[in-house]
């Protein structure tokens, strides 16, 4: 269900908490990793706003509902079990959660910090064929003239596009030149859950395992000589302190150091090329979250 916060409402949000309001979780509401961004906050409804929802009170005002007073930020770990088993978890107890959750608040996200999240997408609110296309769109943007789309479910192998040629990416100094493989996986699990990280290794290993210099049958046609894989999850919050050099060991290993160049555009790098792109923004409008993230948050918030 897509729900409207107001600027007011989600400014009091992430002006008066810094983690995750689950008593002793200390998952950060927003994080960074390599100079990036990513939210990892849920916002959750104290009393639902929908009769057969979890803690629905019929005498509480309609017009609270989607007001601060009525929402808690949880991580995407404890989100789910705190909706779906609600007799458990009752208003009275989530309120005394959200008591400790303002009053631990220490300082508050800087300037820089505030433009990186200002916009947030909802990328799981695609299908997967849809999340393959909005990768297969931002790589044509990107890599531009020259992009083949290919159809991931076909004889070539999970392949989603490709490019042949000299691209001018990474950088115009550093520039690919070679056989270029994208392949795009939307991953139906919660990045704090094991299994959102066992899938994720598993299809990483699957990927660089086809295509990889070596690795790849001779008679499957030519192996990649860069490897491009697009993911809806954030490695860093799939593998916490271990993030992206835990990447760069398993791409290492599986490969055994024949590719010439990798990269992994996770939730994170998608949003960026989003905020880059308009275009293609804009043709794939319904991820977008009607609210925009922390978009009037400041140091020293003030609410009027």
């Amino acid at each position: 269900m897509k729900r409207n916060y107001s600027d007011r409402t989600i400014k009091l949000l992430f002006g008066r908490a810094t983690s995750c309001a689950y008593p002793d979780c200390s998952q950060p509401l927003i994080f960074e990793d390599r100079g990036r961004l990513t939210v990892g906050a849920q916002i959750a409804h104290i009393r639902s706003e929908v009769a057969n929802g979890p803690r629905f009170d019929a005498t509480y005002p309609q017009n609270l509902v989607d007001q601060e007073e009525n929402l808690i930020l949880l991580c995407g770990l404890h989100h789910k079990p705190v909706d779906e088993h609600a007799s458990i978890y009752p208003v009275e107890e989530l309120l005394e959660w959200k008591r400790r959750q303002v009053s631990a608040t220490s300082m508050p996200l800087t300037e820089p910090q505030i433009a990186a999240v200002v916009q947030h997408y909802d990328l799981n609110s695609l299908e997967p064929m849809g999340f393959e296309s909005l990768s297969q769109a931002l790589m044509v943007r990107v890599f531009g003239v020259g992009t083949r789309l290919h159809g991931g479910y076909g004889p070539d192998g999970g392949l989603d596009a490709s490019f042949l040629g000299r691209a001018l990416y990474p950088s115009k100094v550093e520039p690919w030149d070679g056989f270029v493989v994208m392949q795009a996986m939307q991953i139906r699990a919660t990045a704090n859950k094991p299994a959102g990280v066992v899938q994720l290794r598993q299809w990483i290993r699957h990927a660089v395992s086809r295509w990889a210099p070596g690795c790849r049958p001779v008679t499957a046609g030519p192996p990649a000589d860069y490897l491009l894989l697009v993911t809806n999850l954030s490695i860093p919050a799939v593998f916490r302190s271990e993030g992206w050099s835990h990447i760069d060991r398993l791409i290492c290993e599986t490969s055994g150091g024949t590719l010439r160049g990798w990269e992994i555009w996770d939730e994170a790098r998608i949003f960026e090329l989003l905020d880059a792109y308009p275009d293609v923004r804009d043709a794939f409008a319904p991820l977008m979250t009607s609210n925009r993230l922390v978009a009037n948050y400041m140091d020293g918030i003030k609410v009027t």
